[in-house]
């Protein structure tokens, strides 16, 4: 694990692994990038900012909404201090039930990143359920985490029904479809990126031999596994760049590269310019 920007997610009962924070304001301290292994829902209640999510950098507008899958990198940078903050939902698929119970609408959290759909936008009918969601997890009521999960289930089909109108098309369906099967190993991909990952882990994972997996794996994402693990660390390395003031050879040993050479080499090859090439444009934009 990434323990310089990993982030334990507190729980309102150790029985639950849910969370929400409402956020008046985002001050200094909630400038930096992080993660955890919790999927989230943002609903950011005012504009004027940005909300990073592994490499792609979104613009804040009032009442957006954002999913985050596990894991990955991210967060809402408002440009002022006095700022309206943010309702931020916390959970894991534990929390709702059985994985077939997920299977709806899990994809559109797994796949977001790499579709570039992080952000839903404002939506009137989500933003009124988040709000009636954080004030039942403040309540005393005895089965207020019952009934969390109870509009928790109701959001989510709802963020699903959001996405399956505006993603129409056959061939990005089926790509979500042939994501999914592979959704633990990417998961898995993903956590461990700053440790060295066993490939045989993997094939076990999917349930494939080696020669099945490579063949499968390349026929879904375009990239063989290895290809696709160090795309999935130079993307890591873009949100450090962003995010974090640690320096070109840190962030190669953060991101699983065993050498600030090879991460320079890598980096070259993937972005076309070196990391702090890389890092002077974003400052200077």
């Amino acid at each position: 694990m990434d323990s310089l920007f990993d982030v334990e997610i507190p729980r309102k009962s150790q029985k639950f692994d849910f969370f929400i924070k409402d956020f008046y304001y985002f001050d200094e301290k909630y400038s930096y990038i992080h993660r955890h292994k919790e999927w989230e829902i943002c609903y950011c209640r005012g504009d004027r900012g940005k909300y990073f999510i592994n490499d792609t950098e979104y613009t804040i507008s009032a009442g957006d909404v954002f999913i985050v899958n596990g894991n990955e990198y991210h967060q809402p940078i408002y440009d002022t201090l006095d700022n309206p903050g943010a309702i931020v939902i916390y959970f894991t698929p534990d929390f709702l039930g059985p994985d077939s119970y997920c299977q709806p609408w899990a994809p559109y959290f797994l796949n977001a990143s790499q579709f570039k759909i992080n952000r839903l936008g404002s939506q009137p009918e989500i933003e009124a359920l988040i709000i009636n969601l954080n004030q039942e997890f403040r309540s005393e009521s005895p089965h207020s985490m019952h009934y969390c999960q109870a509009i928790l289930s109701h959001l989510l089909s709802l963020i699903s029904k959001h996405y399956e109108q505006r993603v129409e098309t056959p061939v990005y369906t089926r790509s979500i479809a042939e994501v999914q099967k592979f959704h633990k190993v990417i998961d898995k991909i993903k956590s461990d990126l700053a440790e060295p990952i066993e490939y045989s882990q993997l094939y076990s994972m999917a349930g494939l031999s080696k020669s099945q997996f490579c063949l499968r794996f390349r026929e879904v994402f375009g990239l063989s596994l290895q290809d696709y693990i160090l795309k999935e660390r130079v993307n890591r390395s873009l949100a450090l760049l962003k995010g974090s003031h640690l320096n070109v050879t840190e962030i190669a040993f953060s991101c699983g590269f065993n050498s600030s050479s090879y991460f320079n080499r890598v980096f070259k090859i993937l972005m076309h310019m070196t990391p702090l090439e890389y890092r002077r444009s974003f400052r200077t934009v």
